[in-house]
């Protein structure tokens, strides 16, 4: 932040946005296991994606939010 301050930034606004992040996270993993039945249902070819690796990423992302580990925070300031 003091080096924001120093750049002239003023009127600093911090907005956690982990919320956002969550659900962004959700919609990844329904749009795989959508994805994951068409599959299943002989109507989507993703040649070599790896769809497994994908929920597997999904699932850990998902857990680190959770635990805290990562987030994502909107920081906001206006410039003099």
């Amino acid at each position: 932040m003091s080096e924001l301050k120093k750049a002239g930034f003023t009127d600093f606004i911090i907005e956690d946005q982990g919320d956002s992040l969550l659900e962004m996270v959700k919609g990844v993993r329904q749009k795989l296991m959508i994805a994951e039945m068409a599959i299943s249902l002989g109507k989507l070819d993703l040649a070599n994606f790896d769809l497994a690796e994908a929920k597997l990423l999904a699932q850990r992302t998902l857990e680190l939010i959770k635990t805290g580990t990562i987030s994502y925070t909107l920081f906001k300031a206006r410039k003099e």
